[in-house]
């Protein structure tokens, strides 16, 4: 997937990737000393087993990210896409900061700890006035297994009865899961659903033109979604208004469950 928009940007060619694995094998069952089926093949298996392997590449993503001056409270070079200053006004006073830079004292550790949660720009070709800084394409994992197991018997000329076991997983990792966390790479998750199903059937013949068919299922669905980094997600602060307690510091996880 080599699209216009990679090669506008400069972006590698991402790694597409859908193998499929698997197998099948059945038979007639025999079990020596218990079920040797001598006298004509009543009892049958089958067990087919699919493995897609895939790595499919999510379309270019683009943000703004604050610079090194903005998260030191540098606000001097922040401008619109008309190129107007994009003034910060003290909470306090409804004033721009002088400078439109928010003083050291001013700042709340907690808001610093949590900026830092976000990734630096990395397009700084692109002039002050640009809608964006940031650049990521990503490609998830997403591994699947699909099981299927049956047993066919027919104990005789006019019966068959037959069972089938099925299970179904599929295990996406990344940011681009379904309704995953943001776009930009905050943090990574784990997607895992999938499905299992056992069915029975019978069929009888009860002359050339009239047959019976009987069949009961059940099937059960899930899915779970688990976080691998930056559990929390709170918008950041940079200000603290006079005659607030402190905040108590704030420390990040760096890796999730």
């Amino acid at each position: 997937m080599n699209t216009f928009t990679n090669n506008k940007n400069g972006l590698p060619r991402p790694k597409y990737v859908h193998d499929t694995y698997g197998f099948n094998f059945g038979g007639p069952v025999k079990i020596p000393g218990l079920l040797d089926q001598k006298d004509g093949k009543k009892l049958f298996f089958f067990y087919p087993l699919e493995a897609p392997q895939v790595k499919s590449p999510r379309d270019p993503r683009r943000y703004r990210m604050p610079t090194e001056r903005e998260r030191n409270g540098d606000f001097s070079q922040t401008f619109d896409t008309n190129g107007k200053l994009i003034a910060i006004r003290d909470p306090l006073t409804g004033q721009p900061f002088p400078g439109n830079i928010i003083p050291a004292s001013r700042f709340d550790s907690n808001g610093r700890t949590l900026l830092s949660l976000l990734p630096l720009p990395n397009r700084l070709d692109h002039n002050a006035t640009s809608l964006w800084s940031f650049l990521r394409q990503e490609t998830p994992d997403n591994p699947r297994w699909n099981h299927f197991a049956r047993l066919d018997w027919r104990p005789g000329e006019k019966d068959s009865f037959w069972l089938s076991v099925r299970t179904f997983t599929s295990d996406q990792t990344g940011s681009e899961v379904p309704a995953g966390p943001a776009k930009w790479g905050f943090m990574n998750m784990t997607y895992l659903f999938g499905n299992k199903s056992i069915t029975t059937g019978h069929t009888h013949l009860f002359s050339s033109s009239l047959i019976n068919e009987a069949s009961f299922g059940i099937r059960r669905g899930n899915g779970a979604r688990l976080t691998h980094q930056r559990t929390m997600v709170v918008l950041p602060l940079l200000a603290w208004t006079e005659g607030h307690a402190p905040r108590p510091p704030l420390t990040l996880p760096t890796s999730g469950c």
